[in-house]
């Protein structure tokens, strides 16, 4: 069974896994709006949808990273706040420190592909797919409304 050390150790880490991937999707979806602003369709349905899809695509950069970086993060703070010294002297090797960490984030990866099998695994081309028919649908609204343009002048 789980010793109260590895409990607090496992909720650390999740504590600093959520908020560095929160932080990396926020991120990445902003990158992603400034990149394609202008193709970005004006119904709110689809700008919704649209960044709904971009949140699961960019799972696959960001939730690696911030696997590492939870880590990380929690290890620092546990070397910071003395707690690591705590826990040694309490007969705790760095090895059993670190393995809970390391099983959390093996279960969260596995997780992660397992959402690949489902239709999640699409959502990067659904994404572009609102892209694409939001500039063809724009360039053929243009190509109308040229004619009536040329006529004017």
């Amino acid at each position: 069974m789980f010793s109260t050390a590895k409990t607090y150790l496992i909720k650390l880490y999740l504590k600093n896994f959520f908020i560095t991937l929160l932080g990396l999707e926020i991120f990445f979806l902003l990158i992603d709006f400034l990149q394609n602003q202008k193709n970005i369709p004006n119904s709110t349905n689809l700008t919704i949808l649209y960044f709904y899809y971009q949140t699961f695509a960019a799972l696959k950069i960001t939730l690696a990273l911030s696997l590492i970086f939870g880590a990380i993060w929690s290890y620092l703070y546990l070397v910071r706040s003395n707690e690591l010294t705590a826990l040694e002297s309490s007969g705790m090797s760095k090895r059993e420190v670190i393995r809970p960490m390391f099983w959390t984030a093996a279960g969260i990866a596995i997780l992660y592909m397992f959402l690949g099998l489902t239709k999640a695994g699409y959502y990067y081309d659904d994404a572009r797919a609102i892209l694409k028919n939001t500039k063809q649908s724009t360039k053929k609204k243009w190509e109308k409304n040229s004619h009536r343009i040329r006529k004017c002048s």
